[in-house]
């Protein structure tokens, strides 16, 4: 089922940190029920997960998958999304449990006959972090068929866990561009603040579905989501004020590199999708205008 091929000794770029600025540039209040009570604190909760996301970036983890390539991957990653949705599961879920298969196919071996069970595992695992109500396992057995056992499940997620030392605080990219959205839209308020909020709903879903692409996903997940917002407020035809996020240090290569890769990805996206407006209006019903 998971052949390990090595031990496992922490996480790429351990020794990797970002110092923060002294001075802020940017305040972000995030006004909704997750961060009631934390709205002063929230600035330095980003500076933190800034400092630490490069322990969870994961590349090239299919090198040594025999059995699982890149196709397989964004197949796997397409289907945990949708029991996402029908589980109606916060956003952040999905990219952790995404993040979590990447650190598992990392440091072990997979059979293609239990990408599923990988999948509903993390979610699970996932949801337990996230949810204020987590899924049954039954109900999430119950996404393939009857293919697996309770027992099944349970043995993967003590695999997993152990696996990644139980290390669940990942800062995601979803985290990121939250930040950077509500930074913005928190800048302006009527028509513009209203525009930037349809940007932030085409960002959601570009860099949800980009979960998907095994390339993207090999990114830095503040890079990534930034570029995301960037091309969701061109496409949105909003102004965010030449917002760039305090704190976050990289080079015009990196920037326009990943840029450019964003660009060519949303372009795909967006030209077999429905118009703008309709993409917005689904990602408002799923997650919130606020």
């Amino acid at each position: 089922m998971f052949r390990k091929r090595f031990d496992w000794k922490g996480q790429k770029g351990d020794d990797k940190t970002l110092d923060s600025p002294a001075s802020p540039t940017a305040t972000c209040m995030h006004h909704c029920l997750d961060h009631q009570g934390f709205e002063d604190y929230l600035d330095d909760i980003y500076y933190h997960r800034l400092s630490i996301e490069y322990k969870y970036v994961v590349t090239t983890c299919l090198e040594n998958q025999p059995e699982v390539d890149s196709g397989m991957r964004g197949l796997l990653v397409s289907w945990m999304t949708g029991v996402h949705h029908q589980m109606k599961l916060c956003q952040d879920t999905l990219f952790i449990a995404v993040n979590i298969v990447d650190r598992v196919l990392d440091v072990m071996q997979a059979s293609r006959d239990y990408l599923q069970l990988l999948g509903i595992t993390t979610i699970l695992i996932a949801s337990k972090l996230e949810e204020v109500t987590p899924p049954e396992i039954s109900e999430l057995l119950g996404c393939c068929d009857g293919v697996y056992t309770r027992d099944m499940a349970k043995q993967l997620e003590r695999v997993i866990l152990d696996a990644i030392r139980f290390d669940l605080m990942v800062p995601t990219s979803q985290f990121f561009l939250e930040y950077y959205a509500t930074s913005c839209i928190n800048s302006f308020q009527g028509f513009q603040g209203d525009q930037l909020r349809q940007s932030r709903a085409l960002a959601r879903c570009v860099l949800e579905l980009s979960l998907q692409d095994y390339d993207l996903s090999q990114r830095r997940p503040s890079m990534l989501s930034l570029c995301v917002w960037k091309i969701a407020v061109e496409e949105t035809k909003s102004d965010d004020g030449d917002y760039l996020p305090p704190g976050l240090f990289h080079s015009c290569e990196d920037f326009e590199f990943i840029y450019k890769e964003v660009k060519t990805f949303s372009e795909n996206l967006l030209h077999n999708l429905p118009d703008v407006s309709r993409v917005c209006e689904h990602y408002y019903r799923l997650y919130g205008i606020e």
